[in-house]
């Protein structure tokens, strides 16, 4: 919906993505164990690249609800999806994989 938003232009429409991205669901203390013992020490980045991500979604929603221009929002917004795909590129598999192994998916 952010990519949309940015297409037509529309910065509440990127707003309310940007917050939807930013307030996704956290994963439990349990779930977040499995995951730690799945990627061992890639932990840690897999960490930053979720703070990363947060962190940028944070920004973009306050920069569409201050009327940033649409080059602002969508150098943000590229950022965002840069942090996604590398996350889900290195960890979605392994992270998943352990998840339903433990039954915590």
């Amino acid at each position: 919906m952010a990519a949309h938003g940015i297409w037509v232009q529309d910065p509440q429409i990127v707003q309310g993505a940007a917050i939807r991205i930013a307030d996704h669901p956290k994963v439990t203390q349990e779930q977040l164990a499995v995951i730690k013992l799945g990627l061992g020490d890639e932990i840690g980045d897999f960490v930053r690249l979720d703070q990363a991500v947060h962190s940028a979604a944070v920004e973009l929603t306050e920069s569409a609800g201050a009327s940033g221009t649409m080059e602002e929002l969508l150098v943000i917004y590229h950022r965002i999806e840069v942090g996604c795909m590398t996350c889900h590129s290195a960890f979605q598999k392994r992270v998943s994989d352990a998840l339903a192994t433990s039954g915590n998916s």
